[in-house]
């Protein structure tokens, strides 16, 4: 088995609950790669698809994990490469456009044009009621979209290290859960 994280907008693998995660799994003998998403602060919907491809050595032992904007990307990743995850966890994620960042619509489009992955089995979507960045209606939204389970939390925010999260154990058991260790 092995995890790939692929974070969002204006983020880097040593934020938020990233590295904790990566920690964590490997002492339980899990490699967990955060990738460098490029150019974190002016996004390109192509150029992700592309770094993703090159970067994600995936098989059907892969568990792929996305936070917010990385969330689309991973999906455009199984859509455009046809590739099946062990398992596909997203977190505050979403699948349509937000008025309030149109410039991330080009990651949408680029989703909406791929062939559809639904219902993407073995997948999960984290969603906390008050999350001031994604509209909880498009964490739901997407999650039943996917077909995915819902794991919903009344509080939580957007899972970032402002809203607390530098460590994410409910994220820990459910891998553990998917993982059996």
């Amino acid at each position: 088995m092995k995890v790939y994280i692929i974070h969002g907008l204006n983020s880097a693998p040593n934020k938020h609950w990233f590295g904790w995660l990566t920690e964590v799994l490997a002492k339980k003998n899990v490699p967990c790669k955060c990738l460098a998403m490029p150019c974190a602060t002016n996004p390109d919907a192509q150029q992700w698809l592309e770094f993703l491809k090159k970067e994600i050595q995936m098989d059907e032992q892969t568990i792929l994990i996305g936070h917010s904007l990385g969330c689309v990307a991973t999906l455009t990743f199984l859509a455009n490469t046809g590739a099946h995850a062990y398992a596909t966890i997203l977190v505050s994620g979403f699948d349509k456009p937000m008025q309030r960042l149109p410039q991330l619509n080009p990651f949408i489009d680029l989703y909406r044009a791929q062939p559809s992955i639904v219902p993407l089995k073995n997948s999960y979507v984290f969603a906390a009621l008050d999350d001031k960045n994604v509209p909880y209606e498009h964490i739901d939204t997407l999650a039943r979209h996917l077909e995915s389970v819902l794991i919903r939390f009344p509080h939580g925010g957007h899972f970032k290290e402002e809203d607390g999260f530098v460590t994410f154990p409910p994220l820990l058991e459910k891998i553990e859960n998917i993982l059996n260790i």
